[in-house]
């Protein structure tokens, strides 16, 4: 009978096992284990909720820097949301535990930029510049920035700083080029945009850009021409 009883547990916890899994007693995944599993998620909503349990389980024996990467990586997530409040929460946040991260102030001056908080986002994006003075992206979103203040002298600097960096983004010279149309100087402006057309040949707003700059410099069959690839390109 002793044998029998001890077979009927072993079959209970068995199927228990198999119903429920094996029981985790008193187990909590620390800050490492919840970090980690974030950065191999590709869902920004679940990446919140694990950067939010590991800052949860956050202790100071993980360190600040730590601490600081995780709220990064949550402002990063919230921008795909996007929830531009909070991704600027968790960025000044990062910035008090790690005043010297470039991407960060870079990420809360794109989302001071959306806010049209244009004075902040180009304070923020010159910190990271100085920070870290080799990033061509930088540059560029501080030039879109200086855009949106209608500034086309420090768009064409900032563009300039960005293409010596980096030659090979078309984006940087058809923001370049409309800021010299701006100005008038035309030529220059059809400079740039044919670079961009090479780099992409199918942006239609290289094209219509650049039509425009054919425009105003008298050559109305090139711009006409330009105009016409623009809408075969799907410009509306």
């Amino acid at each position: 009978m002793q044998l029998g009883g001890k077979w009927f547990v072993m079959i209970l916890v068995s199927v228990l096992i198999g119903l429920f899994g094996i029981p985790k007693f008193g187990f909590t995944a620390n800050f490492d284990q919840l970090f980690n599993e974030a950065q191999q998620q590709k869902n920004p909503d679940r990446q919140i909720e694990l950067y939010t349990k590991a800052l949860h389980a956050w202790k100071p024996t993980d360190g600040n820097a730590k601490k600081a990467k995780a709220l990064y990586f949550r402002a990063v997530a919230y921008t795909h949301k996007p929830q531009v409040d909070k991704v600027i929460s968790d960025c000044n946040e990062s910035i008090k535990l790690n005043p010297d991260d470039w991407e960060v102030y870079m990420t809360r001056g794109s989302a001071l930029r959306i806010k049209g908080e244009l004075d902040k986002a180009i304070q923020d994006f010159s910190t990271a510049i100085r920070l870290n003075p080799q990033s061509a992206d930088i540059y560029y979103w501080r030039a879109l920035t200086y855009a949106r203040m209608e500034d086309a002298d420090r768009v064409i600097d900032d563009c300039g700083k960005a293409i010596e960096i980096n030659p090979d983004k078309w984006e940087y010279y058809v923001t370049r080029g409309t800021a010299f149309l701006k100005k008038l100087e035309n030529e220059k402006a059809i400079e740039d945009l044919t670079a961009a057309i090479r780099l992409n040949p199918k942006s239609p707003e290289a094209y219509q850009f650049r039509g425009e700059a054919y425009e105003k410099a008298g050559q109305q069959t090139k711009a006409q021409e330009d105009y016409s690839k623009a809408k075969a390109l799907g410009l509306k």
